[in-house]
């Protein structure tokens, strides 16, 4: 039983504020009201024929915590995107793949 450590790049995030902006060289990825991160992990590593038992996702906040708990959902999106053509409106259509919840 193998395991990958497997970085998310490109990332990218969208704001409805903002629905045509293209944030790909932003240092920071932002969640919450109108706000979406879109991060692609390349899953190259896994050799083909594997079977997938188990993954986890390790999300870090700073400084946007300070009211307690938030609720941040994950989910797959139905199509391609690219990070330095992505913005609110062109964003693709998300799945819903489940929920975790960030803490301070």
């Amino acid at each position: 039983m193998g395991r990958a450590v497997i970085a998310a790049k490109p990332d990218t995030y969208v704001s409805s504020g903002k629905p045509t902006a293209r944030n790909s060289t932003s240092v920071s990825l932002y969640v919450g009201s109108g706000l979406q991160t879109f991060m692609l992990a390349a899953l190259g590593g896994i050799p083909e024929g594997a079977t997938v038992r188990s993954a986890y996702l390790d999300l870090y906040g700073a400084d946007a915590l300070s009211a307690g708990s938030r609720a941040v959902t994950v989910a797959r999106v139905d199509g391609g995107w690219s990070a330095g053509t992505l913005t609110y409106n062109n964003r693709p259509t998300a799945v819903l793949a489940g929920g975790v919840t960030v803490t301070k």
